[in-house]
């Protein structure tokens, strides 16, 4: 993903719920053996300086004690006992948005909490979060929507929208022929009616979204070490992903190694 910047500061969270019926049917399983993603050419983090600390993936998805505690309130009480467990989340993260912020900035589950702000990946990170703790099943879609660029310096960033899904258990009918019905609730920030999906993300890739976009805020702000270290946790995740190899490319480039810089965009491409 590539860093979002939409100005929408300020404004209340919308949340939908979608109910989604995919079928499928399947009678001999088909196996699809491919090749080996060669590495991004970056060079080693001697040129870039130490790793600097940064959050662990499983950190990323944590939430703090009493945070656990409340939300376990929540999905447990008398209420909430007959209500379908991906919409206990909804209804908990509805109760939560209230007062939720849109705000430039990709969080962790725990801060996005704790401030009630954050953009559309912060809030797939804290459904995510919540979804993990009770055993709910989730899923992620990259949306169309309008494009928004911003030139910092001598980078332009321009946005991109990823939504979460909440699902239903799934059901599956006869070992051979079978029928997968997934009802599921869909998350997400300002929903349009003329939303497209353009495709699904599968979990690699959404996990490598929070690295690339705090790689994206190190590279606005000059800070090429940073940057470099969580582009490469990014790559470790989904090393097929085009944005974070641009990227990588842009940090070498900043940093002068033009020879570098090139081998990068030419493996990107």
């Amino acid at each position: 993903m590539r860093v979002f910047d939409l100005n929408f500061k300020g404004r209340q969270v919308a949340l939908i719920t979608l109910f989604l019926l995919i079928s499928a049917c399947s009678s001999t399983p088909i196996s699809v053996i491919k090749p080996p993603i060669p590495p991004v050419p970056y060079l080693s983090g001697d040129v870039f300086g130490s790793r600097p600390q940064l959050y662990h993936i499983e950190q990323v998805f944590q939430l703090n004690s009493d945070q656990l505690a409340d939300f376990k309130a929540f999905y447990s009480s008398h209420t909430n006992r007959h209500v379908r467990p991906n919409k206990r989340i909804y209804k908990y993260l509805l109760k939560f948005v209230k007062n939720y912020n849109y705000f430039n900035k990709t969080f962790t589950a725990e801060e996005s909490l704790t401030r009630a702000q954050g953009n559309c990946l912060s809030l797939a990170i804290l459904t995510t979060a919540l979804a993990k703790v009770v055993g709910v099943e989730t899923g992620y879609q990259l949306v169309d929507s309008a494009p928004i660029y911003q030139k910092e310096g001598n980078i332009v960033i321009s946005s991109q929208h990823v939504r979460s899904l909440l699902f239903e258990p799934r059901q599956v009918e006869n070992e051979e022929y079978f029928l997968m019905s997934r009802a599921g609730i869909v998350i997400d920030y300002f929903p349009s009616k003329n939303s497209r999906i353009r495709r699904k993300v599968e979990e690699p890739e959404f996990y490598a979204m929070y690295y690339r976009n705090s790689a994206a805020d190190a590279l606005i702000k000059h800070d090429l070490n940073r940057a470099y270290w969580l582009l490469r946790e990014a790559l470790a995740l989904h090393p097929s992903d085009e944005h974070a190899t641009n990227m990588m490319a842009l940090v070498h480039q900043d940093k002068g190694l033009s020879k570098s810089a090139e081998k990068i965009y030419r493996h990107g491409l």
